[in-house]
């Protein structure tokens, strides 16, 4: 794998909001924390891959580097790796953690050390160490026209198992509007009126979605 600048798509959410989302241009390059000082973040660390590449932590340091966000991260020779352990002053707990997703499969190995491909979606999420959390996927399943019934879905992005009693929420006129999903995981949604509408899936001691900006067709 030549170590060229590629395009994927990083997202950061903290624990209430979301710090970074949009797509950006990274390669393995050297990474300098606090309390880490500078290493090398090409996946080649270790062994681990015979050539350097892309990976989560150096998609991360780009995108503060463009979201104008801070981060800081330990590094352990043993696992030729940082642990990332504060994002925009959220800090590990030990029961609270940064856990990483690539294209929604959790990553078991370290961001310095899994290499991505061109247009992955990378999600780092600050959440609860244990159980593994649960990362929600929302999808608009029918086309969106106000004052008729709009068909959305949530599901686990890992497993895609659908989701209930996930809130799906999204604004009108300045006010939130929600409505719960069934054992299905659908949800359906009336929006009032046409235009563009910002669409997004919660649930207790789950990951937040993605945001979806919905079209809606006027009556």
């Amino acid at each position: 794998m030549q170590n060229r600048p590629q395009n994927v798509f990083i997202r950061v959410e903290g624990s209430t909001d979301t710090i970074f989302n949009g797509q950006v241009q990274s390669q393995g390059h050297k990474v300098t924390t606090k309390s880490g000082q500078t290493h090398n973040c090409d996946g080649t660390n270790c062994g681990r891959n015979p050539e350097p590449g892309n990976t989560p932590t150096a998609s991360l340091d780009t995108a503060a580097s463009k979201g104008k966000f801070t981060f800081d991260g330990k590094w352990y020779d043993s696992l030729g790796d940082f642990y990332i352990n504060e994002i925009k002053g959220e800090i590990a707990t030990g029961k609270d953690a940064w856990h990483i997703f690539v294209n929604g499969q959790y990553l078991l190995v370290g961001g310095g050390q899994y290499q991505t491909k061109a247009n992955d979606h990378i999600l780092w999420a600050y959440a609860k160490s244990q159980p593994k959390p649960l990362s929600l996927k929302l999808d608009v399943l029918s086309d969106a026209r106000a004052e008729h019934e709009t068909l959305f879905s949530v599901r686990n992005w890992e497993t895609q198992d659908p989701v209930d009693s996930a809130t799906v929420a999204w604004v009108a006129d300045g006010v939130t509007r929600k409505v719960t999903t069934d054992k299905y995981g659908l949800a359906r949604v009336k929006f009032e009126k046409g235009g563009k509408s910002t669409v997004r899936a919660e649930k207790a001691e789950c990951i937040r979605s993605d945001t979806l900006t919905v079209n809606v067709a006027g009556k």
